[in-house]
């Protein structure tokens, strides 16, 4: 179900909630903290992964495109780009969770508690990350594990914990961002809210989660994220067939592009069909009650 259909369908307003106040000021917090992340984040991967393969450009340009395919991306660099960019992720999003709850502190008793929810998240970010590592490797998409021989005699780490720390990042970015503190859940509160509801006596029925707008246009965003992010990396593992001998070819660059890509443009996505799901709706709702109160006083008018 759409905002616009959580709105519309709505026909009693919640104590102590306006809705239309929590849906605009969680939109607007979850796309300036979806954009500020992004940014860092895009800053991260052009000095920390862009600029390296700038540099191995040219000292890689008299061998073999296979010879070059076959090189895994620095370990060191890796590692210092896939934790700087979790914990940005980190960061925002409980920056959205802390403000979220505040907006919805008058439905819920629950205590706001960071050092859980940054427990929970690492959980929730850890459990995807393992299952796209499974895929990768029973898909074949990462390549086996070996050591390269560099100069002076050294080795290079194998490419399975590439793999490994690059389906961590992607996790971060593609499930990151759905998730939702305990405290601010759309479970929690509707418990609340119907036991309360059930002790006023008020009847109706049950409440549904249409009573709470608000996180229907930020699904828009989540859920955006996901399916562009999965649809757009896909296609960049065909990156690793191929005898081009580019830098990005190198692994696990090509996870790490498509992930970031596919972040941006599912990003970019949620957040038009997000506001614009909203700005409809509210003057769905807008016009809905000019006519309810025109026909309220053509009613005073015929019975006065």
């Amino acid at each position: 179900m759409s905002f616009h259909d959580a709105v519309t369908s709505s026909t009693t307003p919640n104590n102590n909630y306006n809705d239309k106040q929590v849906a605009v000021s969680c939109l607007k917090w979850k796309t300036i903290t979806m954009l500020v992340n992004f940014i860092v984040i895009f800053n991260l991967y052009h000095w920390i992964i862009i600029a390296p393969l700038s540099q191995d450009v040219l000292e890689m340009a008299n061998k073999d495109p296979i010879d070059i395919i076959s090189v895994p991306f620095p370990m060191d660099k890796l590692q210092l780009f896939i934790l700087s960019s979790i914990a940005s992720t980190f960061l925002f999003i409980m920056i959205y969770n802390t403000m979220e709850h505040t907006y919805i502190s008058t439905t819920t008793s629950s205590p706001y508690l960071p050092l859980q929810n940054v427990y929970d998240l690492m959980k929730h970010i850890f459990a995807g990350g393992l299952l796209l590592f499974g895929i990768a490797i029973l898909t074949g998409a990462s390549p086996r594990w070996f050591s390269i021989k560099k100069e002076g005699g050294s080795e290079e780490e194998g490419t399975v914990y590439h793999t490994f720390l690059a389906t961590m990042y992607m996790s971060a970015i593609m499930f990151g961002p759905s998730f939702q503190s305990t405290n601010t859940s759309g479970a929690v509160v509707l418990q609340q809210q119907q036991a309360q509801h059930d002790v006023d006596g008020k009847g109706g029925g049950r409440l549904t989660s249409s009573s709470y707008p608000h996180y229907y246009c930020i699904e828009w965003i989540n859920q955006s994220i996901v399916f562009v992010t999965i649809i757009v990396s896909t296609p960049c593992m065909i990156l690793l067939i191929l005898d081009w001998g580019i830098q990005n070819q190198r692994w696990p660059v090509p996870l790490l592009l498509g992930s970031t890509v596919g972040h941006f443009v599912g990003m970019v996505v949620g957040i038009v069909f997000g506001w614009g799901d909203l700005i409809l709706s509210l003057a769905s709702r807008n016009r809905s009650r000019q006519t309810a109160d025109r026909m309220s006083v053509g009613d005073d008018i015929k019975y006065s």
